[in-house]
């Protein structure tokens, strides 16, 4: 797989990427069967347990504990929280930090801004921090290059290898911040990451799976809990061409079921990408071997 190409137009236009998104986009209304286990963050107790039979219904129950402790820079209002709404207030007032109009802020702001994101989703350790504590580290830099290369994918300018060299960090922590930063990117974590590989593998037998959707799964921190799902889908190894690879592949399907979802419908009632990506965050929080 090594020398996997990604062509938007190509995988778009593939019958079973139609299939999928069309299956997903039902799905969010109704034939999704599935028991969720709301957990508290940082540990193995169960807040809640409940049969859903939709993907919306899973994005109703998110519940996801934070809290940002020593940044004076954070809202004293918006520094602990657990509901997507808080969530989403206070990674708009990151994202304030990191970029406006379009343009990226200095590099203190932006390291800044980074570091809630971060913390936020639990996920500010060594390798991350450093990229915002070390002087001469510059995230500016990396923004730039995530940006240029996501935007020449998306416009179709561009092909994407698998074995492409790019210098940017793509793992479960900056993937949160690209989601913020970029237009129709969503979170790839080890949750989001599995409830997608979960509903591909339940879409598909295994013969019929193209090899595009055979997504690579980024490790998970709970050791108790491997979230396994069919060996077709690899780890990361932490691998960021991997990461980002199947970041771009995931980026793709939710955006199609998106303005699926949507035709017709019109503000306020439209769903969003971090709406889909919630709901799927709350699945993969429990899908076991």
């Amino acid at each position: 797989m090594s020398n996997k190409t990604l062509n938007v137009n190509l995988i778009e236009n593939d019958s079973s990427f139609v299939k999928l998104v069309d299956l997903i986009s039902d799905m969010w209304v109704s034939g999704f069967s599935f028991r969720l286990k709301r957990k508290i963050n940082g540990n193995n107790r169960i807040a809640d347990t409940e049969e859903i039979e939709s993907i919306k219904q899973a994005r109703d129950l998110y519940f996801w504990n934070y809290s940002i402790q020593d940044l004076l820079e954070v809202n004293h209002e918006l520094s602990t929280g657990n509901s997507l709404q808080k969530s989403v207030e206070l990674l708009s007032y990151a994202k304030k930090m990191i970029i406006s109009n379009g343009n990226l802020l200095d590099e203190i702001s932006v390291k800044n801004g980074t570091k809630i994101i971060l913390q936020w989703g639990g996920v500010f350790k060594k390798g991350n921090r450093d990229k915002c504590i070390i002087p001469e580290y510059s995230l500016t830099k990396d923004y730039e290059e995530v940006s240029k290369v996501w935007n020449n994918i998306l416009s179709g300018k561009s092909d994407f290898r698998l074995d492409d060299n790019f210098n940017f960090e793509s793992n479960a922590g900056f993937t949160k911040v690209y989601s913020l930063i970029l237009d129709d990117f969503i979170i790839y974590d080890s949750r989001v990451s599995v409830a997608l590989a979960y509903i591909i593998q339940n879409s598909f037998t295994k013969d019929e799976v193209p090899d595009y959707l055979k997504l690579f799964i980024p490790p998970s921190y709970d050791k108790n809990n491997k979230r396994l799902v069919s060996p077709i889908f690899k780890s990361t190894n932490s691998n960021k061409k991997r990461h980002f690879f199947s970041n771009v592949i995931s980026n793709l399907i939710l955006k199609s079921v998106a303005a699926k979802i949507n035709l017709g419908k019109q503000e306020p009632d439209k769903v969003t990408l971090r709406d889909i990506e919630a709901a799927l965050f709350m699945i993969g929080y429990d899908i076991r071997n």
